[in-house]
């Protein structure tokens, strides 16, 4: 789980600035359990074009990453699970 993930390493609101769900979330307007990381809807990524996205849906970037690209992301990704790489 992404919150385990976060909670493990410390990651926090003054390194991550927020999480993204898509569109219709019941998570969008919360927290990442454990954290002050607001959660978003995902459009932010496409708006903001942050240099990098780390990808908590890592057991999924696969299908998770071109959908992105589509969507108009030009940054890269960070995956970083099961060995961590930069996409």
């Amino acid at each position: 789980r992404a919150s385990t993930l976060v909670n493990y390493v410390g990651l926090d609101d003054s390194i991550i600035d927020c999480v993204l769900e898509i569109k219709g979330s019941y998570k969008i307007g919360k927290y990442m359990p454990g954290t002050l990381i607001p959660v978003l809807e995902e459009s932010k990524l496409i708006e903001d074009q942050p240099e990098y996205a780390l990808l908590f849906s890592w057991h999924i970037a696969d299908e998770l990453i071109p959908k992105l690209r589509d969507q108009g992301f030009r940054g890269e990704f960070i995956v970083p699970l099961p060995t961590p790489k930069v996409v």
